[in-house]
């Protein structure tokens, strides 16, 4: 009996990590979300439809509409960092998202201060007691949320696959 449920429990963890793994590797990811940014570790992953709502949720409706979405969490309690990627039919897709994600928070009341462009080539944000850098990588909508002493550690890290467990696919 014991031997069962070690194995139902072994199965049952298997189809887990691949099914987070097929997610992950279908928003184009090379190795997957990172185990830990700026030294913390990743807590609760969100993909799917449910990961799509909570998106949805946050935006009235934009020029697209993305094909998948995995939100990812870092730390306990209230997350120290929050990773969101939306993943668009196309790289132009993703440029016309970010361009209206932009214009909204510029025209419409937000929570959002935009502080201006980021040397990268995406947008430096505050809000909600915390720090926000949003880019577009290739098809991929990715927004960076943290408080403000690990936004650029966690930026960086993703650049340059330093985050603990996966490598950012540059």
């Amino acid at each position: 009996m014991k031997l069962r449920r070690h194995v139902s429990g072994a199965l049952w963890l298997g189809a887990w990590a691949l099914a987070v793994a097929t997610t992950v590797a279908g928003c184009g990811w090379d190795g997957g979300i990172p185990a830990s940014l700026a030294g913390v570790d990743l807590t609760r992953i969100v993909s799917g439809e449910k990961a799509q709502r909570m998106v949805r949720g946050m935006h009235t409706r934009g020029p697209s509409v993305p094909q998948s979405t995995t939100v990812a969490f870092y730390g306990g309690g209230r997350p120290e960092v929050v990773l969101y990627i939306s993943v668009f039919p196309s790289n132009s897709e993703a440029d016309r998202a970010l361009a209206a994600m932009v214009d909204g928070i510029r025209r419409r009341p937000s929570p959002f201060q935009l502080r201006g462009p980021d040397r990268d080539g995406g947008w430096r944000l505050s809000g909600l007691g915390q720090e926000h850098l949003v880019w577009v990588d290739g098809s991929r909508l990715v927004w960076l949320q943290a408080n403000p002493n690990l936004l650029r550690r966690a930026r960086e890290e993703l650049r340059h696959g330093a985050g603990r467990g996966s490598r950012w696919d540059e």
